[in-house]
């Protein structure tokens, strides 16, 4: 029997503290990964105490009490990706009353195979996952979803759009966001925010390697570059028509440096973290191992023959 996701809230959470608005400027790196599919996370938790009323009437506001505060800390994150037509390239907008989505759901899925090692359709994890709102002229930086599993225990979904969030970035963002949420319950008294997870805002540090973005062009220069790209194009075409079939680019999100094991939000450390998004394209996930001894954690997103078939390679080399 396929399980079953209910929603059970959805809610908007505004920064605690915002006194004004913000624009951030994309830069030149980060319009690399403008149209790039969101990256999504989630990251379970197991707790036998997860009941209903006890999901109810601690854990979401827990969550949402301590999401609010970090965003003050992170008030682009409350804010909209936004390129309007007289810009002359995408900016992070915030403005006072912008808030992140945060849905709130009970799902009747195992558990227990979710956070295993064995293989399982990658469908099972897609409801766990939060959309990021997109509109025609602008778009959510990111999103998040608490899933409860009676009984079981509960995961954190994350989607981030890529131009504003890199992996160390959401990491960044999580630590600060779990250790307020974990400080909070153990009634401890401490504002102060940790010199690593201060995020930096100025972009007049960050240099385009060539300075295109303040070539100044005129009509002579725009045709000469037109037919410089004219006369490369045969030379491209051929060269594409050389490279087989069998040539694989596979890209790697996570690291093993993030310490996303370490995202303890006062109900212990996670029991499985996972990249989602890599089921989007050609790519493997990679983090930390969950013990602390040194290992290092792959995840993969195949067809159910090539999961059979890597398996199967996996075996015979650890035999020999």
């Amino acid at each position: 029997m396929a399980s079953s996701l209910n929603v059970i809230d959805v809610s908007r959470i505004t920064p605690a503290d915002s006194s004004g608005s913000l624009t951030l400027p994309l830069t030149f790196f980060d319009l690399l990964w403008y149209k790039l599919h969101p990256v999504e996370r989630v990251i379970f938790y197991r707790s036998t105490d997860a009941t209903r009323p006890f999901f109810d009437s601690s854990i979401v506001p827990n969550l949402k009490s301590s999401l609010s505060s970090s965003l003050s800390h992170y008030l682009p994150l409350a804010g909209k990706l936004v390129w309007d037509s007289l810009g002359k390239k995408p900016s992070l907008v915030y403005s006072p009353n912008d808030a992140v989505i945060f849905t709130v759901a009970e799902s009747s899925a195992d558990f227990s195979l979710l956070t295993g090692q064995k293989p399982f359709p990658a469908a099972e994890l897609y409801p766990l996952v939060p959309e990021l709102q997109n509109y025609d002229d602008s778009a959510s930086a990111v999103s998040f979803q608490v899933t409860l599993f009676p009984n079981q225990g509960f995961c954190i979904g994350v989607s981030a759009h890529h131009a504003v969030l890199d992996g160390k970035t959401t990491t960044m963002f999580l630590k600060f966001w779990a250790d307020t949420c974990k400080r909070r319950q153990d009634q401890t008294v401490n504002t102060s925010l940790p010199r690593d997870l201060i995020p930096l805002y100025d972009r007049t540090v960050i240099k385009d390697p060539k300075d295109i973005e303040t070539e100044v062009m005129n009509l002579d220069s725009v045709e000469e570059l037109d037919e410089t790209v004219a006369l490369m194009v045969p030379e491209v075409l051929a060269a594409i028509q050389t490279i087989t079939l069998e040539l694989q680019v596979v890209s790697v999100a996570g690291s093993t440096r993030f310490g996303v094991y370490g995202l303890d939000f006062g109900w212990g450390k996670p029991e499985r973290v996972v990249i989602v998004s890599i089921d989007q394209g050609e790519a493997i996930s990679m983090a930390e191992g969950r013990d602390g001894n040194g290992g290092v954690e792959i995840g993969f997103s195949l067809k159910k023959h090539e999961m059979e078939a890597l398996i199967d390679l996996l075996r015979g080399g650890l035999r020999h």
